[in-house]
């Protein structure tokens, strides 16, 4: 941590420079990026010298602690109620540039480092919400899969910023054993800032604010993530006594010796992003525990939790209705269980995977856009730019885990095709392909945008070192056991694979795959990992078995599910020639022998 109070060099305070975006507002002194960026060498050395005397002697300058609050509204009616808005704050330019400067630095020690180890995936570099949404999506898939209880709580913080105290943040740090310097200066950054709030009628009168972070500098992501980071610690090693929701594949790398049978797993009781965070768990008795350790955190450190916004949903619940609620925040807020779909990082989920749902989510952003441009008289080069970067862009981050074929976004876009040929005066027999022609309107297809967007998601989780990296593999497992590909799943026959399209409904993983494949992307892995792949020591694929009776539907009714899968005929054959029965081989997949015998059984004997 040392390097953190070394001198900053003019090379340092360059780079720093050129990463800042020009067009962001001045701070009270009203100068500009742009000017700080064009100052001469000479200049630049002066503000250097106060920079880093600032930093060696651990005192903030006056001016640095000024601010001007922008009170963005919210949905709710204004009132005058200062509240129900979203304060940012308007800083001096040169400390915003020095406290990004110093994130960059403390960035990459905690990263190198893997000090920080809350499941909070915002702060540090390179980070985004692709982590946290894929791995809630893949719980959730496989709890739908496998019959698994799974409780969801998504949870909502009022100010999260303005709750943090300086005397916990400088604890928080402390922990970490950051130089004391550095933590002095970080805490003198805040403490006693002078605020004026911009109004209609010029900046109101300056006042002392109290504890909390400035939301709009470049360092208060990663102050929230340091401070958060000790709860999170604490939920996670509750793990140890069972918490947490788990997903588990049971992997046959040679089906008839289970001597070499992996197991894949992964456990998680909280996902978090920022100040939002989610819940998961397999009962409501666990998932009350998280919480409860939750409640004594905030309590502590006086957050409040705002119970009214929080929500639960339960996945394959084994307890009555009534029971299905948690309490939460401190003032114990009941909240039950919907059936509707909960949001979580501007994504939706829901206890049922209902594609109609999906649909309606799509089709009602689609109306919200064009309402107000069907009254509106625009240009060609309006709407385009319209859909290209304010729809699509928007439609894209939405579904991002949704599974839609080409047809049914070809349908939802149907209006919007509709109005821009009625912007163009072209009739509506007018080929849709041209629309969608880089040389005539240079409208974005939809299709084209979200496979993009899902397979480069996909290619950069997989390549990461991280949980959603775990999760998607073993989602990828659990396709290719329940499609019996005895191969390499990525590797596959490409017809073979295409026809697991209905499999691919329930699994973003294999969804993926398969739209890659499509367009031509095989994914490859190394060698090692590539065995790691391929299930041996059987003859006779069922799949293939399958495919040439044109049965590959039977195929989804085997299941996963037991402790036999099955891969190969040669699996149901005995010593000398004999066919099991299907009560041997219901007892060998530890599954009950009542009922019928299956179709998929009788086509395979």
């Amino acid at each position: 941590m040392a390097n953190l109070m070394d001198e900053i060099t003019l090379e340092e305070w360059q780079q720093t420079l050129e990463q800042v975006n020009i067009n962001l507002a001045p701070g009270p002194s009203g100068i500009g990026y742009t000017i700080i960026k064009h100052i001469s060498d000479k200049s630049s050395s002066i503000i250097l010298k106060i920079i880093n005397l600032s930093l060696k002697i651990g005192v903030v300058p006056d001016q640095w602690k000024q601010s001007l609050i922008h009170p963005i509204p919210k949905l709710q009616k204004f009132d005058y109620i200062l509240a129900i808005t979203r304060p940012i704050a308007l800083l001096n330019n040169i400390r915003k540039s020095v406290t990004k400067l110093l994130t960059n630095l403390l960035s990459t020690i905690l990263t190198n480092n893997k000090v920080l180890r809350g499941l909070n995936f915002c702060g540090l570099k390179g980070e985004n919400t692709a982590i946290p949404l894929r791995l809630m999506n893949d719980i959730i898939e496989d709890a739908r899969e496998n019959g698994k209880e799974l409780w969801v709580v998504t949870q909502d913080m009022m100010k999260a910023y303005n709750s943090v105290s300086l005397e916990s943040l400088q604890l928080a740090l402390r922990r970490l054993d950051i130089l004391e310097k550095f933590i002095l200066w970080i805490t003198g950054l805040f403490k006693d800032r002078q605020m004026s709030i911009i109004t209609a009628f010029g900046p109101s009168p300056t006042f002392i604010g109290g504890d909390g972070i400035d939301q709009g500098d470049a360092i208060s992501p990663l102050l929230w993530r340091i401070f958060y980071d000790p709860l999170l610690v604490a939920i996670q090693q509750a793990c140890n006594q069972q918490q947490g929701y788990e997903m588990v594949n049971t992997w046959p790398l040679d089906i008839q010796d289970r001597s070499t049978w992996q197991q894949y797993s992964l456990r998680v009781p909280v996902i978090a992003y920022m100040d939002d965070t989610s819940y998961l768990n397999s009962s409501g008795d666990k998932i009350q525990v998280s919480i409860n350790i939750a409640t004594q955190f905030y309590h502590f450190h006086d957050v409040d939790i705002n119970g009214k916004k929080s929500e639960l949903m339960v996945i394959n619940p084994k307890v009555s209705r009534d029971e299905l609620y948690i309490t939460i925040g401190r003032d114990n807020s009941k909240v039950q269980a919907t059936d509707k779909e909960i949001r979580y990082l501007g994504c939706y989920f829901s206890s049922s995977n209902l594609r109609k749902r999906s649909i309606k989510r799509i089709k009602d952003i689609i109306e919200k856009f064009l309402n107000p441009i069907r009254r509106k008289c625009i240009t060609v080069g309006h709407i385009a730019y319209l859909i290209n970067h304010v729809l699509i862009s928007r439609v894209v981050y939405v579904a991002q885990l949704m599974i839609l074929s080409e047809n049914e976004w070809n349908f939802l876009f149907t209006p919007v095709i509709k109005l821009v040929k009625q912007i163009c005066g072209l009739p509506r027999s007018y080929p849709t392909l041209a629309i969608y022609h880089q040389y005539i309107l240079e409208i974005n297809n939809p299709w084209d945008q979200i496979c993009a967007n899902q397979i480069t998601v996909f290619l950069y989780l997989i390549n990461s070192n991280s949980l959603a990296s775990r999760s998607i593999m073993i989602r990828c497992r659990t396709a290719q056991l329940r499609l019996a590909i005895h191969d390499n799943i990525f590797e596959h026959d490409s017809e073979s694979l295409f026809l697991g399209h209905q499999e691919a409904k329930s699994n973003l993983s294999l969804h993926n795959i398969i739209i890659a494949r499509k367009l031509n992307i095989i994914i490859q892995q190394d060698y090692i990992n590539r065995s790691t792949w391929t299930i041996s020591s059987g003859n006779m694929p069922i799949r293939e078995i399958f495919i040439t009776h044109r049965c590959l539907n039977l195929l989804r009714k085997i299941g996963t599910a037991n402790s036999y899968p099955l891969i190969y005929a040669s699996q149901l054959m005995l010593p000398y020639g004999h066919i099991m029965s299907w009560a041997c081989y219901r007892f060998i997949a530890g599954l009950s022998a009542k009922g019928r015998i299956a179709k998929w059984f009788q086509l395979l004997t």
